[in-house]
């Protein structure tokens, strides 16, 4: 494959300081990285595929999906930031870090990310000794992926070399339906697909409700998982119109014993959020707004009506168990002035 009309750049961060920074993240993190990615790509579908050898090692996984692609003459401000994405003004939840990418090196040695956008067909490789390093060029739409040029648009990441153990794909899985229910659950036109078949979204339970604050209409939704989530932390996001996330805050039920939740807003009044006033945007709501500490007051009480409503139940169910194991008497034979 010729590399014409190629350059080569670094990050912004030295090799050390970047592996630094994935030290406690564990081997499969790099696989959640690269297909949160895909998603902040606005991809409709992600697709992972775990290739193995003969001796069930793996020889090389795929991750492929149909968002814009990568744009090959800003390259540098991709995969030349570190913890400075470009994607940070959309405030994507997995991605604003511009860091996800480089993860692999805690898996693989080597990654290469075929990619296509406005019809421009591009390579970016990077490998482990020198992960800061890349080197990019345009190729022929002969020498693209045909996985690729079936959407017309969108990235195929592929990694090989491999230095770690996967779990198996059934554990695998499941790892994927914990860290992306939420996402799934709230975007129901995404999907994910590991070796073909789609990861599914944990048992939970659903409460949604429309909420008003000074004219505006927020709809929320708080999802109670069965399980606990990659992260025990309960979250609320807020979405604008087009369910692109904004704003990413605990929510008031964060650790709450044995009470997984993710509760997720959407409202045209994020259209035109930010985190904090600034001269450039002073019309911009933000967390400040009297609208939004309105809401918060209200989505707050129906939360904890939910968890009361846990509670309950939990209560129940364990008072059912004392019955069943027969830890209370039954007075059988007793008239009832007796059982009195």
């Amino acid at each position: 494959m010729a590399k014409k009309n190629g350059f080569k750049g670094s990050a912004a961060i030295g090799n050390s300081g970047i592996k630094k920074h994935f030290g406690n993240d564990e081997l499969w993190v790099p696989l959640f990285e690269l297909a949160w990615n895909g998603f902040d790509a606005g991809a409709n579908t992600v697709a992972l595929t775990v290739v193995e050898n003969e001796l069930h090692g793996v020889e090389r996984v795929v991750v492929l999906d149909n968002g814009s692609g990568i744009e090959f003459a800003t390259l540098g401000n991709t995969f030349g930031n570190f913890n400075d994405s470009s994607k940070k003004a959309n405030l994507s939840l997995k991605g604003q870090h511009g860091r996800g990418r480089l993860a692999f090196h805690k898996l693989c040695r080597n990654a290469a990310w075929f990619t296509r956008f406005n019809n421009i067909d591009a390579v970016i490789e990077v490998a482990e000794p020198t992960i800061k390093d890349f080197e990019a060029w345009l190729i022929e739409e002969a020498d693209q992926k045909q996985e690729v040029l079936s959407h017309g648009h969108g990235t195929l990441v592929e990694l090989t070399h491999f230095t770690g153990v996967l779990p198996t794909q059934e554990k695998l899985r499941e790892m994927f339906a914990v860290e992306f229910g939420w996402y799934l659950a709230v975007h129901k036109e995404k999907r994910l697909f590991l070796n073909g078949e789609a990861v599914e979204v944990p048992r939970h339970d659903n409460f949604v409700q429309a909420i008003s604050a000074d004219n505006e209409v927020f709809d929320a939704q708080v999802i109670r998982w069965e399980q606990r989530p990659t992260s025990e932390k309960s979250y609320l996001y807020l979405l604008n119109s087009s369910g692109e996330p904004v704003f990413k805050v605990l929510s008031s039920l964060n650790q709450k014993p044995n009470f997984f939740t993710s509760v997720c807003v959407r409202s045209s009044w994020a259209d035109t959020f930010s985190q904090e006033q600034d001269l450039f945007n002073p019309e911009a709501h933000t967390p400040a707004s009297p609208v939004w500490k309105k809401f918060r007051i209200q989505l707050d009480r129906l939360g904890q009506s939910i968890y009361d409503e846990f509670l309950r139940l939990q209560a129940e169910e364990v008072v059912q168990g004392y019955e069943d194991e027969g830890y209370f008497p039954t007075y059988v034979g007793l008239d009832e002035e007796e059982k009195a």
